[in-house]
């Protein structure tokens, strides 16, 4: 089970993040994900959770924003404030996901 949540964890940072799936590992994604990750588990461990629950409680914080696949990369990258368009064209990620 924990290769294939390796593996879809990979897949996934690939097509979100357009992180190469050999750098990424479970210790450290990339990006925002690194964050959610961190606390999504944090957070599991807390509620007890066994080794199974917190490994799919991790690939769902993986896939939290899957829909941001749907948004064009120089809106999700653009350094400095978003226009109103922009904006939201980036909470149409949810209903993208």
């Amino acid at each position: 089970m924990k290769t294939y949540i390796c593996f879809a964890a990979a897949v996934i940072m690939t097509f979100t993040c357009g992180t190469e799936p050999s750098s990424v590992t479970p210790e450290e994604p990339a990006g925002i994900e690194t964050d959610t990750l961190v606390i999504t588990d944090s957070i599991g461990k807390k509620l007890g959770l066994d080794e199974h629950s917190l490994q799919l409680l991790r690939l769902g914080s993986l896939l939290h924003d899957i829909g941001k696949i749907g948004v064009a990369r120089a809106v999700l990258n653009k350094p400095g404030k978003l226009s109103t368009k922009e904006y939201d064209k980036i909470k149409e990620h949810i209903k993208i996901g």
